[in-house]
Order: structure tokens, then sequence, then C-alpha cells
């Protein structure tokens, strides 16, 4: 080999190592490592004795040793899949984030399995449509959001699958409201 070529595999090679070594990424870390500097989801959490925000995944468990939540951090900010469960081990929530912010489709579950609510979320706001249910399966309510405010036609069912009541929203102001005990059908 020539010098020429001994000179950039040198080259290659340190460039390679800085840059990737740039990168703090780890593969799975347990959330009692890390320090969450504020009060809330959204500020920058950090490997303990480190002042780079993290990126990577966090798992917690439960004290019997089953899952609690896994989650990726980017830069500090929850960021992709954030998966939570209930401590008789099932699923509990499904939400997306990008940068500190949920964006994407959400889903939290009942203890029982039965899924409680549905919707998405957009910057950080629910946007679209909302459904919940309760925890026979039965739809609890439904409507939709515009920015995290309910418009339009708002209705609420009873756990057999009777109407209630039924809503209408104008930028999350109700216009107006009526009840009524119709049954399912």
């Amino acid at each position: 080999m020539n010098e020429i070529n001994i000179f950039v595999l040198i080259l290659i090679n340190t460039i390679s190592t800085l840059i990737l070594g740039g990168c703090t990424s780890y593969s799975n870390v347990n959330e009692r490592d890390l320090r969450f500097r504020g009060d809330n989801i959204y500020d920058l959490v950090y490997l303990k004795n480190s002042n780079t925000p993290y990126t990577g995944k966090v798992s917690s468990f439960y004290e019997n040793g089953d899952k609690k939540k896994t989650e990726n951090y980017r830069k500090g900010k929850l960021h992709q899949l954030s998966i939570g469960w209930h401590n008789n081990g099932q699923i509990a929530w499904k939400s997306y984030f990008e940068r500190g912010k949920r964006n994407g489709p959400h889903k939290e579950w009942h203890n029982n399995g039965q899924l409680q609510i549905k919707t998405t979320y957009k910057n950080d706001q629910i946007n679209g449509h909302f459904e919940s249910w309760h925890q026979n399966g039965e739809v609890f309510e439904k409507g939709n959001y515009l920015y995290n405010k309910k418009i339009g036609t708002w209705k609420r069912m009873g756990e057999s699958g009777e109407y209630l009541y039924e809503e209408e929203f104008v930028d999350g102001e109700k216009i107006r409201g009526s009840w009524s005990f119709k049954t399912k059908g």
C-alpha cells in the first residue's frame, strides 16, 4: 500500500470514530438511572452523572419485575413510541411522540384489556376523532376535536349502549345539549 492510501484509511477511521463517538445512544436503560430536569414529561432527561440529554430506550418495572413502561428518548425528549402496562400485564397505553410532544395515534386500555380511549394528537393537542369506551366494551363518548377544543356533535352513552345525551360544540364552547334515554338500536 502506498503512503496516500494509508493516510486516507487513517483519516477515514479517525473521522468515523469522532462522528460515532459523538452520538450518545444507549440500547436500554432503566428509568431509575436517569434524572429529569423539571416537573413533567416534557422536560429534558439525562443519565445520572451526565450533562448530555439522553438518547435511547428507557424501561421501568413494577416491584414484581413486570414491565411498567418503555419509552424512547432523543436529545432528552420523548420521541417515537411510548408504551405502558397495567400491573396485571395488560397494555395501558400506546402513544407516539415527536421531539417531546405527542404526535400521532394515541390509545389507552382499561386494566381488563378493553380499549378505553382512541384519538390522535397533533403538536401535543387532541386533533380529530375521539372515542372512549366503558370497561364492558360499549361506547362511552364520541366526538371530534380541533386543536384540543371540542367541535360538532358529541354523544355520550351508558354501559348498556343507551344514548344518555348529545351536545353541540363550536370552538370548544357548548352551544346546546339535550338528554335522551333512547335504547340502543
